[in-house]
């Protein structure tokens, strides 16, 4: 078995994961199979990515891609406990008339949408530098807006 045959698999295998994930129908060459050969890669990147394959090696921007994807998930998983959370705790004080309670579960939102958000300005600052990283040709991962993803944990907290 050659090593281009096992990185096909790894490809294949990664594909196949994301498209479990989510719906990527939308994007360029859906359906289609990845060719591997040496005309995809830059002519500057040929010779070391062939030396990397060789020894099972992967690029920098790789390793970097799935912690930021890791991250984000992270991100996102805690916003939507917390929002839940904070939905539950909001109606029972309010529906007890419970000022005090209502007050300190509104200060803990608080207090978490501040740490949330300088989250996400690190996650933004690493998701950039990634992006420097990635070869031109591959689509940059997209900034994440702490303001939409508040939004959004809340209405589906909501029902």
């Amino acid at each position: 078995m050659s090593k281009l045959s096992r990185w096909e698999r790894i490809a294949d295998q990664g594909a196949r994961q994301l498209i479990g994930d989510g719906d990527v129908s939308h994007l360029p060459g859906a359906g289609k199979r990845l060719s591997l050969d040496e005309k995809n890669v830059p002519s500057e990147f040929r010779l070391a990515y062939k030396i990397m394959a060789d020894n099972e090696v992967l690029p920098d921007w790789i390793a970097a891609g799935k912690a930021l994807e890791e991250r984000e998930r992270t991100l996102r998983d805690r916003l939507h406990r917390r929002a839940r959370h904070y939905r539950q705790d909001i109606a029972s004080a309010q529906s007890r008339k419970d000022a005090r309670h209502q007050a300190a579960v509104e200060t803990n939102w608080r207090r978490f949408v501040a740490e949330f958000r300088a989250d996400i300005k690190g996650y933004n600052r690493e998701a950039l530098v990634y992006n420097l990283k990635l070869p031109s040709s591959l689509p940059k991962r997209e900034q994440l807006r702490a303001d939409k993803l508040l939004e959004r944990a809340l209405k589906e907290a909501a029902g």
